[in-house]
């Protein structure tokens, strides 16, 4: 469970309104057309499989109905261990950037932009968006706020694609997986490595923010106001960028909170019988978690769903058995969250004004 995968690349957060206003408006009409057609596919695209699989589905609530009670209240409290966790994540990005909050703030800032990103297509953008605003009313500057968010999500998913490729490596040499699904897995979390990346460098080198916004211009004249505002926004930025050790903390946290996540999964298989071999687990996970930080449907809801258990499928599980795991999962690491994080999202910031204690 995380909104850290929503957040991978955005630019946020200045002290111009007319940056934040930019921002929040969104990208030119054609982007928002792209965007509704691209929900529209993966919506279909979703009903069209469910239809297909439909005998599989009703074959896994069968399946689901066979897991103790027991056994999901130990995955739901592996998720709580996660939940407090990814505010810690939060926590040691700003005090990485030089700022800090306290915990309850990290946690309604947390669990805020996770429903967020889960209730709006494509809304990862709009839930780091408001973790930056609520920071900013816990009085934190812009700048850092938005550096945090940014750091927040690129680590989380560096962190997710290093124990994508470690367990893919790991399931490899103990000959529970193929070669080809290694270098899948592998390619992906590559991918999501080098978009790191080159944010990273894009926010620390000036000349490569100048060709950016510079190509930017000519090939769309109309964008040089927006482009302006971007302009500063990376600016500022850039000036609070962390030293890489600062980094560290954020990392340890995340790896914690995958791995709680991960655990509540394999909970959940071995309430169904099925004591999961840790490098396959991790592979089936880690991939449709990576696919998700993509924009589509709320949440990747339905295509999460799709992904991870077709991919346990072709890993050898039982179709009916992966299904039912799948759905119990993501039953306490996504629906139970959404619901809880729903008064954080109402709720006024707790203790504003004080950023900068903890």
């Amino acid at each position: 469970m995380s909104s850290r995968q929503d957040t991978l690349g955005l630019q946020v957060g200045t002290n111009s309104t007319t940056t934040e206003r930019d921002v929040t408006a969104g990208a030119p009409s054609r982007s928002g057309t792209v965007r509704r057609v691209l929900v529209a596919a993966s919506l279909v695209l979703v009903a069209w499989v469910a239809w297909r699989a439909w005998p599989e589905i009703t074959a896994a609530f069968d399946v689901m109905r066979t897991i103790r009670p027991s056994v999901l209240l130990f995955a739901l409290l592996l998720e709580v261990g996660a939940v407090a966790c990814l505010a810690q994540v939060y926590r040691r990005t700003l005090n990485a950037v030089g700022t800090s909050v306290g915990y309850a703030q990290g946690l309604q800032v947390s669990m805020g932009a996770f429903t967020l990103s889960r209730v709006l297509p494509g809304g990862g953008a709009a839930g780091a968006i408001w973790a930056a605003r609520r920071l900013r009313g816990f009085g934190v500057p812009w700048a850092k706020a938005g550096t945090g968010v940014v750091i927040e999500g690129l680590l989380a998913m560096a962190t997710l694609g290093a124990i994508v490729t470690a367990g893919a490596i790991g399931a490899l040499f103990r000959g529970h997986v193929t070669a080809r699904s290694v270098v899948a897995a592998c390619v992906i979390a590559a991918v999501f490595a080098a978009l790191g990346w080159a944010t990273a460098a894009l926010v620390r080198s000036a000349s490569a923010r100048g060709a950016l916004f510079a190509f930017i211009e000519r090939m769309v004249p109309r964008a040089q106001d927006r482009v302006v505002g971007w302009r500063a926004a990376l600016d500022e930025l850039a000036l609070t960028m962390p030293p890489s050790r600062l980094m560290l903390p954020v990392v340890g946290w995340s790896a914690v909170n995958w791995g709680l996540d991960i655990a509540a999964l394999w909970v959940v298989f071995a309430g169904l019988g099925l004591h999961m071999e840790l490098g396959v687990l991790i592979l089936g996970f880690g991939v449709a978690n990576l696919v998700t930080a993509l924009p589509h449907t709320p949440g990747g809801l339905g295509l999460v769903e799709a992904g991870m258990t077709g991919t346990y499928v072709a890993l050898g599980i039982d179709t009916s058995v992966a299904l039912a795991a799948v759905l119990a999962y993501r039953l306490i690491s996504f629906w139970i969250p959404v619901l809880l994080g729903v008064p954080q999202y109402l709720r006024p910031p707790v203790g504003a004004g004080t950023g900068g204690v903890t």
